[in-house]
């Protein structure tokens, strides 16, 4: 777990530009995630995300809400791909239930 939040530490010094108080804009949330293959680029999936983690003055995320973000959304597509069905299409189709939904979104 340590090598995991120095890892974000770093990433996030560099993406905060050296302002003070450092932040992580909206924009380059967006670029992270999708360079992390957390989410696709689209504007109305990262919308309700930036809401629920951005700072109150709205300009942009704190250390802590970065790591929530990434470990949130790594731990949903990392069961997500558990689940994954061999079907084919060039898709991604996974198979779970309702309280298997719930508990790896509540996480």
């Amino acid at each position: 777990m340590q090598n995991l939040v120095a890892a974000l530490r770093r990433e996030y010094m560099e993406l905060n530009q050296g302002r003070t108080p450092p932040i992580v804009t909206k924009d380059n949330l967006m670029r992270t995630l999708v360079r992390r293959g957390l989410i696709a680029l689209n504007w109305d999936m990262f919308e309700p995300i930036w809401r629920l983690y951005k700072n109150k003055d709205g300009n942009g995320i704190d250390f802590d809400d970065f790591v929530a973000v990434i470990t949130r959304l790594q731990v949903l597509k990392d069961r997500f791909d558990a689940r994954l069905l061999n079907i084919d299409c060039d898709c991604q189709v996974a198979s779970f239930s309702l309280i298997q939904f719930i508990n790896a979104a509540i996480l």
